[in-house]
């Protein structure tokens, strides 16, 4: 098998309960360290839960973002109908985004 190349995207998509957060985290902790740079877009969880998981890992996120080599964007704020107060603005109103949320939502009941 190959090494994930530089530059590369790669999208996961699973269940709340999976183990697939503990390891994109676990797989994005190692690039970090490595030195190369990971953008993270959050559904599920708030930025302070990744933060909490990388420094886990030993990893300094306060200087990792300073230095733009961590990049989280969150979309997980506005599924609460707040503003994220993140560096990187989330390109979605607010208002929109809790209202496809809803919709998706009302899609599996």
């Amino acid at each position: 098998m190959e090494p994930i190349s530089p530059r590369s995207q790669l999208l996961v998509e699973y269940d709340a309960g999976s183990q697939w957060y503990n390891a994109t985290v676990t797989i994005g902790a190692g690039w970090l360290k490595q030195g190369d740079t990971l953008s993270y877009n959050l559904t599920l969880r708030s930025p302070d839960k990744l933060r909490s998981k990388l420094q886990q890992s030993r990893l300094d996120t306060g200087k990792l973002e300073a230095d733009d080599k961590l990049r989280i964007q969150d979309y997980y704020t506005a599924t609460l109908g707040k503003t994220s107060s993140e560096r990187l603005p989330n390109p979605i109103k607010v208002n929109d985004m809790t209202l496809a949320w809803g919709k998706l939502m009302r899609a599996y009941e």
